[in-house]
């Protein structure tokens, strides 16, 4: 067994925190901190008075910690992205993967791609519908 350098144990005997826990208390936490705590360990199903041994504070002090701390809000949904957004399938997935090799870009610049190749394909078929024919000779 090796023992502890000289310099090791000056450091752990300067540690305020080090010297209370070898007496058998724990440091002083802040209030705030103390109140986070608590909650923390609540939302982990611990019982009041299994946090007041673990923190050495009285089980009246977790209570009015509760008691002080609200409920956190449960978080928002996040606003859906800007943009197209498509349900995933496997059918489409393979389609982009193919258009991405194909055109030796990213996904999403490949889709963009083909959808503007398809639209312009459809303006000009409608286009050509709406202009109207003449009628042959007989």
């Amino acid at each position: 067994m090796t023992q502890p350098t000289r310099a090791a144990t000056a450091d752990r005997d300067a540690d305020p925190a080090v010297d209370l826990r070898r007496r058998g208390q724990t440091p002083a936490l802040s209030r705030a901190t103390r109140r986070i705590i608590v909650r923390h360990l609540t939302d982990r199903s611990m019982t009041p008075a299994d946090i007041a041994a673990e923190l050495g504070i009285s089980p009246d002090t977790v209570r009015r910690d509760l008691a002080a701390t609200p409920e956190p809000a449960p978080a928002a949904a996040p606003p859906p992205a800007a943009g197209l957004l498509l349900p995933e399938s496997t059918q489409l997935r393979d389609d982009v993967d193919l258009l991405a090799a194909a055109f030796k870009a990213q996904p999403e610049d490949a889709a963009r791609f083909a959808i503007h190749q398809l639209a312009q394909h459809m303006r000009r078929r409608r286009t050509a519908a709406s202009v109207p024919r003449e009628a042959p000779e007989a």
